[in-house]
């Protein structure tokens, strides 16, 4: 059936399920209906139902549902490539990955460190992990005693518990799971031998930028590095590349995925037509690092170019958007529709100074912001797409 009977949400672990919840929680039930749920899942645990098959959440997950389990769906099998899995064909809940663009897998533990290793895997905490002092990493299914609950920490990168952030649900390529019944030779019963079934077509895996988007790159406002007034932008030299930079620190994992280079394009509109002015060449994109697995964005553009920048994205009538190229196999390329505005508390402190002849700096208090919601159709006017 297209609805799920056990799903669990992006944030939720394999770790998760097996020790923490059970599948009356609200956490297991994304995607799924409502309607005689109850009975259908203790027909399940009972052996009256043998199997059920769903998809809707475009997860790959298998689940044993069992009296014997506390009511506790036991994870067979998660993730692009799971495997093989051989078990009697009963007390089985199965969530199938999509054949279309946006499949995932569900994480392998809930807490992530600095390690880009270790994403695949994650730590996963028990519910009751830091009282008794025990953790487990999710791939070696190891446990360890700590002395001190406040030295819950990575062994490699050192990073505490308390400081290690959610992992977010990752993407993979389309696929699906096959199954296969046969008569057990002994026992006669029925088998099942249900294998995760990846999709090979080249050009399948999501496009970077939207994993950007889930994992909150490139979201935040922004703000000119060391020009903070007119005189500031009057006396920077037009050699010398103006620096936009992150206004907050963001914090950085090794899975997340940055793009290589920024190019800037404007569109003025004039005499009812859109002129296009591009950056003549795209300009790295860096991080300063903050410590504290914190980093600050920056990202170059030639002053001539910010000219134009800065005027397109002050004025609803133009526009202006940041096109940031990564060096991936394919190559690729994503847009962002950036606005340039003033803070409200320099905003509200002009308008107190303006009766002193004052002159408004339009450099003072400058934000610059990521648009969420791109004008669709302006874009599809100026860009065809």
């Amino acid at each position: 059936m297209h609805a799920t009977a056990i799903c669990p949400r992006d944030d939720i672990s394999e770790g998760q399920i097996n020790h923490d919840l059970e599948w009356t929680d609200n956490r297991l039930r994304y995607g799924t209906f409502d309607n005689r749920r109850n009975d259908i899942i203790k027909d399940i645990e009972k052996g009256n139902l043998d199997i059920i098959i769903s998809g809707h959440s475009h997860r790959n997950i298998v689940m044993e549902v069992d009296s014997r389990h506390e009511n506790r769906a036991k994870v067979l099998g998660a993730g692009e490539t799971y495997g093989t899995i051989k078990r009697q064909a009963k007390n089985i809940v199965m969530v199938t990955s999509s054949g279309g663009p946006l499949p995932k897998y569900i994480p392998g533990g809930p807490k992530i460190c600095a390690c880009p290793e270790q994403y695949e895997h994650g730590w996963d905490f028990h519910s009751h992990a830091l009282k008794s002092n025990e953790f487990s990493h999710y791939k070696y299914n190891r446990k360890k005693e700590i002395t001190n609950p406040e030295k819950h920490l990575c062994t490699t990168c050192q990073m505490p518990a308390k400081k290690m952030t959610a992992k977010k649900g990752k993407r993979h390529k389309p696929g699906g799971s096959l199954l296969k019944f046969s008569k057990g030779k002994k026992t006669n019963k029925m088998m099942l031998t249900i294998e995760s079934v990846p999709s090979d077509v080249k050009g399948c895996s999501p496009r970077l930028g939207s994993m950007n988007d889930e994992h909150k790159i490139f979201t935040q406002s922004m703000r000119l590095q060391d020009i903070d007034s007119l005189i500031d932008y009057n006396y920077w030299e037009d050699e010398i590349p103006i620096n936009i930079i992150s206004r907050k620190p963001f914090k950085f994992f090794g899975y997340m995925k940055l793009p290589d280079k920024v190019q800037y394009v404007t569109f003025l509109k004039g005499n009812e037509e859109y002129k296009g002015l591009r950056g003549q060449n795209p300009k790295t994109v860096g991080k300063i690092e903050m410590g504290d697995n914190k980093i600050v964005f920056k990202q170059e553009v030639e002053k001539d170019d910010f000219d134009a920048l800065f005027g397109a994205a002050r004025r609803e009538i133009d526009f202006a958007f940041t096109r940031y190229i990564y060096f991936s196999s394919p190559q690729e390329e994503w847009d962002r529709e950036i606005k340039m505005f003033k803070e409200i508390s320099t905003i509200n402190n002009e308008k107190s100074t303006r009766f002193n002849s004052k002159q408004i700096d339009p450099f003072e208090g400058l934000v610059v912001s990521f648009v969420r919601k791109p004008d669709l159709e302006k874009r599809m006017k100026i860009c065809g797409y």
